[in-house]
C-alpha cells in the first residue's frame, strides 16, 4: 500500500465488504508506521490490490 507519506508500506486486510453486487472494497490496517504521522489504514478496491512476493517466495 502506499502511505500517506508517500512511500510504500505494509498493510494487512483485515475485512472485506461487498459495496455493490459487483464491487468488493477491503479494509486494511498498517504493519509499520512513520514517527509523527499516524496511519490508522484505509479502503482499497479490491481489483486494485496487487500481490508483492515475500522474502519466502
Amino acid at each position: 500500500m502506499r502511505s500517506p507519506w508517500g512511500k510504500w508500506a505494509v498493510a494487512e486486510i483485515e475485512k472485506f465488504y461487498q459495496t455493490t453486487p459487483d464491487q468488493v472494497v477491503a479494509h486494511f490496517a498498517p504493519k509499520e508506521e512513520r514517527e509523527g504521522w499516524p496511519w490508522m489504514g484505509g479502503c482499497i478496491r479490491s481489483e486494485l490490490l496487487k500481490k508483492v512476493p515475500t522474502p519466502q517466495e
